[in-house]
C-alpha cells in the first residue's frame, strides 16, 4: 500500500532571515534522515520527497533596552516553517 507522510517543520524566532532559514535547514535535514532511516528499518520503499509548502513569517518581538534606558524597542523576529510530504510504499506491499 502506497502512503503519504507529512513532515511539518518549524524554528523559534530568529532576528534575521538567514538564522531562520539556516535553522529550518538543519531542521529538515535532522527529521528527513530520521525518516528515511525508519522507513528503512521498516522494510518500506520510498518513493517520493516533495515540498508541500514553506514559509517566512515576522513575528513582533520586544526586546529589552539597556539599564540606563528604561524603554523596550518593539522588533521583528521570523520563523521558517515548512511542509515536507514523503511517499512510500510500506514494507510487505512491495
Amino acid at each position: 500500500m502506497t502512503k503519504t507522510q507529512s513532515l511539518v517543520v518549524a524554528t523559534d524566532g530568529f532576528f534575521t532571515v538567514a538564522e531562520a532559514m539556516m535553522a529550518l535547514q538543519r531542521m529538515l535535514d535532522d527529521s528527513l534522515a530520521g525518516t528515511l532511516s525508519l522507513l528503512e528499518e521498516e522494510g518500506s520503499r520510498l518513493w517520493s520527497i516533495e515540498s508541500g509548502t514553506h514559509a517566512i513569517t515576522s513575528i513582533p518581538a520586544v526586546v529589552p533596552s539597556p539599564p540606563a534606558q528604561p524603554a523596550r524597542h518593539p522588533m521583528v523576529q521570523y520563523v521558517a516553517s515548512a511542509i515536507v510530504l514523503i511517499t512510500y510504499q510500506e514494507a510487505g506491499n512491495v
